[in-house]
Formats: structure tokens, sequence, C-alpha cells
């Protein structure tokens, strides 16, 4: 596991750089005169350093993204109003990194949790839209899923 996670860290090391930050501290050692080998430790140690302020400022970037999508989610959700599908991907684009791309099983597994929840996915605004009520019908009909769809159509 330590390998896995270790991943965006050696990443980063094989990009080509020009490695001038590993050259600072040693164009100090010019006037410290610190032994070579304790000088390379702590270029090294910077140049760790800094690699891992860039992984943090990659994910500091992403987050805020992550946070908005869900809040429109939250947002929809508790004030019952259904989004366009564009607004509905644009969401879900926000959140796709935190792990909302989840595979097929999962998606049918969670689309009846999002239903009862009041989440809207994108097959529910399909169905609000598109007179769901029709296709429960001939599928044998389900009164509390009808009436649920009647009133998300009616917020749209």
């Amino acid at each position: 596991m330590e390998k896995e996670l270790l991943m965006p860290y050696t990443h980063i090391l094989k990009a080509p750089s020009k490695e001038k930050r590993k050259s600072i501290p040693m164009a100090f050692n010019f006037w410290l005169d610190i032994p070579k080998e304790k000088a390379k430790f702590i270029s090294d140690y910077v140049y760790m350093i800094h690699t891992a302020s860039l992984i943090a400022s990659s994910f500091s970037d992403n987050i805020l993204e992550a946070f908005r999508g869900q809040g429109k989610e939250i947002y929809w959700r508790d004030n019952f109003q259904c989004p366009t599908e564009e607004q509905y991907e644009h969401m879900i684009e926000q959140k796709e990194w935190t792990g909302a791309d989840k595979n097929q099983e999962q998606n049918s597994q969670y689309f009846y949790e999002d239903l009862t929840e009041g989440k809207f996915t994108l097959p529910i605004i399909h169905a609000a839209k598109q007179n769901g009520g029709e296709a429960i019908e001939n599928f044998g009909g389900n009164p509390e899923l009808s009436a649920i769809l009647d009133e998300m159509a009616s917020n749209i």
C-alpha cells in the first residue's frame, strides 16, 4: 500500500525538471561550507517538502470544486428544486474526483437510495421531465413513486 500512497509524489519526481530548487541549497553552501553529504541531504529534504506542497496545493484546488458540487446537490435536495440536465452534469463534473464515478453496479444500487433521499439524479430528472408516471404505470404502477415524481415535476 505504501507504493500506491507515494504514487503522486513519485510521479512528480519523474516529471521533467531543471531541478533549480535542488541547486539553490547547494549554492548557499558556497558560503556556509557545510559538508557536501549534509548539504545534499538538506537539498533533497527541501525538494521533498516542495514536492509535497505541490501535491497539497493540487488537493486544495480541487476540494473547493468538490464542495461547490456537493453544495449544489444539497441545495437542490433540501429546497426540492430539480436542476436542468446541464446543471446536474456540471455538478457531477465538480464532484468527479471525489468518487462520484462509481461503477455501474454501485450506481444502480444508489439510485434507489437517491430517490428515497430526494436527491436529483440524471434518471430522476429525465423521468420527472418526460412524464415518468407513464413509465411507472406501464410496469404495473407504484403510487408512492408516482407521487414523488409528480411532486418533482411540479417543481421544475
